[in-house]
């Protein structure tokens, strides 16, 4: 997963989507109505994940996808990602 990551970045930073005309119109329709960026908090009542049962889990919806963040080895890492469909 750490080398397709490479791989994405290589690809993004010599074609960055922000910059086509359909990431535009995309991210124009997404944003209708959409909180960005701003963090919010999960707790899991249950074992559903792999995290212990109240664990605390920070969500920030991004366009396009959320990232849900979680406490480990003294930092924040990504636990999952969802894609937004609309």
């Amino acid at each position: 997963m750490e080398a397709d990551v490479r791989v994405l970045q290589d690809r993004f930073a010599s074609n960055p989507p922000e910059q086509s005309i359909f990431f535009t119109k995309n991210f124009k329709q997404v944003a209708k109505g959409f909180d960005a960026f701003k963090p919010s908090l999960l707790i899991d009542e249950k074992l559903s994940n792999t995290l212990p049962a109240g664990a605390r889990m920070i969500e920030i919806d991004i366009p396009f996808f959320a990232l849900i963040l979680t406490h480990s080895d003294g930092g924040l890492k990504v636990f999952r990602t969802a894609f937004h469909v609309h």
